[in-house]
Protein backbone atom coordinates (compact mmCIF):
# COMPACT_ATOMS: atom_id res chain seq x y z
CA UNK A 1 0.00 0.00 0.00
CA UNK A 2 3.06 2.51 1.03
CA UNK A 3 4.64 1.93 -2.03
CA UNK A 4 1.60 2.34 -4.46
CA UNK A 5 0.79 5.89 -2.32
CA UNK A 6 4.70 6.42 -2.69
CA UNK A 7 4.77 5.51 -6.64
CA UNK A 8 1.64 7.59 -7.34
CA UNK A 9 2.79 10.70 -5.82
CA UNK A 10 6.09 10.16 -7.70
CA UNK A 11 4.17 10.18 -10.68
CA UNK A 12 2.32 13.39 -9.68
CA UNK A 13 5.57 15.10 -8.82
CA UNK A 14 6.76 14.24 -12.18
CA UNK A 15 3.54 15.17 -14.06
CA UNK A 16 3.80 18.74 -11.92
CA UNK A 17 7.30 19.63 -12.83
CA UNK A 18 6.98 17.98 -16.42
CA UNK A 19 4.14 20.35 -17.08
CA UNK A 20 5.79 23.95 -15.40
CA UNK A 21 8.52 23.16 -18.09
CA UNK A 22 6.14 23.35 -20.33
CA UNK A 23 4.56 26.38 -19.56
CA UNK A 24 7.89 27.83 -18.64
CA UNK A 25 9.30 27.16 -22.28
CA UNK A 26 6.08 28.63 -23.83
CA UNK A 27 6.17 31.94 -21.73
CA UNK A 28 9.62 32.05 -22.89
CA UNK A 29 9.41 32.07 -26.12
CA UNK A 30 6.54 34.03 -25.98
CA UNK A 31 7.80 36.96 -24.01
CA UNK A 32 11.85 36.46 -23.29
CA UNK A 33 13.13 35.35 -26.51
CA UNK A 34 14.85 37.59 -29.18
CA UNK A 35 12.23 36.54 -31.39
CA UNK A 36 9.27 37.12 -29.25
CA UNK A 37 8.37 40.58 -30.99
CA UNK A 38 8.10 39.03 -34.25
CA UNK A 39 4.11 37.99 -35.23
CA UNK A 40 3.29 34.20 -36.03
CA UNK A 41 0.59 31.78 -35.33
CA UNK A 42 0.75 31.39 -31.68
CA UNK A 43 1.33 27.46 -32.06
CA UNK A 44 4.01 28.05 -34.24
CA UNK A 45 5.35 30.40 -31.46
CA UNK A 46 5.17 28.31 -28.96
CA UNK A 47 6.56 24.75 -30.51
CA UNK A 48 7.28 23.21 -33.26
CA UNK A 49 3.72 21.34 -33.08
CA UNK A 50 2.56 23.93 -35.98
CA UNK A 51 5.52 23.01 -38.68
CA UNK A 52 5.34 19.44 -37.85
CA UNK A 53 1.34 19.12 -38.51
CA UNK A 54 1.66 20.41 -42.09
CA UNK A 55 4.83 18.47 -43.22
CA UNK A 56 4.47 15.22 -41.12
CA UNK A 57 0.65 14.86 -40.92
CA UNK A 58 -0.70 16.92 -44.47
CA UNK A 59 2.57 15.60 -46.12
CA UNK A 60 4.74 18.74 -47.09
CA UNK A 61 2.32 21.22 -47.00
CA UNK A 62 3.85 23.61 -44.89
CA UNK A 63 5.93 25.24 -47.63
CA UNK A 64 2.35 26.20 -49.43
CA UNK A 65 1.59 27.38 -45.63
CA UNK A 66 3.59 30.28 -45.76
CA UNK A 67 2.08 32.41 -48.06
CA UNK A 68 -0.85 32.35 -46.31
CA UNK A 69 1.12 33.12 -43.00
CA UNK A 70 2.36 36.16 -44.83
CA UNK A 71 -0.75 37.50 -45.42
CA UNK A 72 -1.90 37.37 -42.11
CA UNK A 73 1.01 38.18 -40.25
CA UNK A 74 3.15 40.05 -42.74
CA UNK A 75 1.93 43.39 -42.04
CA UNK A 76 3.67 43.88 -39.43
CA UNK A 77 6.06 46.79 -38.33
CA UNK A 78 8.88 44.13 -38.63
CA UNK A 79 8.02 44.30 -42.65
CA UNK A 80 7.60 41.23 -44.24
CA UNK A 81 8.37 38.54 -41.89
CA UNK A 82 6.70 35.82 -39.87
CA UNK A 83 7.56 33.60 -37.38
CA UNK A 84 7.57 29.63 -38.41
CA UNK A 85 8.40 28.14 -35.45
CA UNK A 86 10.29 28.90 -31.91
CA UNK A 87 13.75 29.43 -34.08
CA UNK A 88 12.79 30.56 -37.30
CA UNK A 89 11.76 33.22 -39.18
CA UNK A 90 10.66 33.59 -42.71
CA UNK A 91 10.86 36.48 -45.11
CA UNK A 92 8.52 37.52 -48.07
CA UNK A 93 10.88 39.80 -49.52
CA UNK A 94 13.64 39.35 -51.42
CA UNK A 95 15.55 42.84 -50.93
CA UNK A 96 16.12 41.54 -47.80
CA UNK A 97 18.83 38.92 -48.78
CA UNK A 98 22.15 41.00 -48.28
CA UNK A 99 20.82 41.72 -44.94
CA UNK A 100 19.82 38.14 -44.13
CA UNK A 101 22.89 36.45 -45.79
CA UNK A 102 25.52 38.87 -45.08
CA UNK A 103 26.92 38.64 -41.51
CA UNK A 104 28.77 42.12 -40.90
CA UNK A 105 28.44 42.28 -37.21
CA UNK A 106 30.45 39.64 -36.17
CA UNK A 107 30.26 35.66 -36.46
CA UNK A 108 27.26 33.65 -35.94
CA UNK A 109 27.45 29.97 -35.39
CA UNK A 110 24.71 27.48 -36.38
CA UNK A 111 22.21 26.49 -34.54
CA UNK A 112 22.51 22.44 -33.78
CA UNK A 113 19.36 21.33 -34.79
CA UNK A 114 19.92 23.36 -38.53
CA UNK A 115 23.92 22.13 -38.97
CA UNK A 116 22.38 18.41 -38.53
CA UNK A 117 19.33 18.60 -40.70
CA UNK A 118 21.13 16.55 -43.22
CA UNK A 119 22.59 14.21 -40.77
CA UNK A 120 25.74 14.10 -39.16
CA UNK A 121 28.40 14.41 -41.71
CA UNK A 122 31.40 16.58 -41.85
CA UNK A 123 30.18 18.54 -44.75
CA UNK A 124 30.37 22.50 -45.76
CA UNK A 125 26.22 22.41 -44.87
CA UNK A 126 26.25 20.45 -41.80
CA UNK A 127 29.15 22.35 -39.70
CA UNK A 128 28.00 24.46 -36.75
CA UNK A 129 31.07 26.48 -35.96
CA UNK A 130 31.50 29.51 -38.15
CA UNK A 131 35.27 29.32 -38.39
CA UNK A 132 35.52 26.26 -39.78
CA UNK A 133 32.22 26.53 -42.01
CA UNK A 134 33.89 29.55 -43.33
CA UNK A 135 36.63 27.73 -44.68
CA UNK A 136 34.82 25.29 -45.80
CA UNK A 137 32.68 26.99 -47.79
CA UNK A 138 35.78 29.58 -49.24
CA UNK A 139 36.35 26.27 -51.22
CA UNK A 140 32.98 26.62 -53.20
CA UNK A 141 32.46 30.59 -52.84
CA UNK A 142 32.44 31.15 -56.63
CA UNK A 143 29.99 29.01 -57.22
CA UNK A 144 27.59 30.81 -55.18
CA UNK A 145 28.39 34.92 -56.13
CA UNK A 146 25.06 36.57 -57.97
CA UNK A 147 27.23 36.13 -61.13
CA UNK A 148 27.71 31.89 -60.69
CA UNK A 149 24.07 32.02 -59.85
CA UNK A 150 22.56 34.51 -62.73
CA UNK A 151 24.45 32.66 -64.97
CA UNK A 152 22.93 29.63 -64.60
CA UNK A 153 19.40 30.58 -64.82
CA UNK A 154 18.89 30.15 -68.38
CA UNK A 155 20.59 26.41 -67.75
CA UNK A 156 18.25 25.68 -65.43
CA UNK A 157 14.95 27.08 -66.87
CA UNK A 158 16.05 25.01 -70.31
CA UNK A 159 16.10 22.16 -67.37
CA UNK A 160 12.73 23.06 -66.06
CA UNK A 161 11.13 23.50 -69.61
CA UNK A 162 12.04 19.78 -70.59
CA UNK A 163 11.07 18.88 -67.55
CA UNK A 164 7.57 19.85 -67.79
CA UNK A 165 7.44 18.86 -71.38
CA UNK A 166 8.33 15.27 -70.19
CA UNK A 167 5.58 15.55 -67.56
CA UNK A 168 3.04 16.62 -69.92
CA UNK A 169 3.93 13.84 -72.17
CA UNK A 170 3.74 11.36 -69.64
CA UNK A 171 0.11 12.77 -68.20
CA UNK A 172 -1.04 12.37 -72.27
CA UNK A 173 -0.11 8.72 -72.29
CA UNK A 174 -1.62 7.80 -69.48
CA UNK A 175 -4.82 9.18 -70.10
CA UNK A 176 -4.75 7.42 -73.27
Amino acid sequence: MIDQVSSGILVCIGLIISGLCGISTVAYHFFFRPLAAFPGPKLAIATFAYEWYYDLVLGGQYTFKLKELHKQYGKSIYGPVSRLNPDELHFDDPDYFDEIFNVTNGKADKLYRVANAFGPYPATIGTQDHDLHRLRRSAVNVFFSKRSVLDLVPHIQRIIVNFVVALKMHVQQENQ
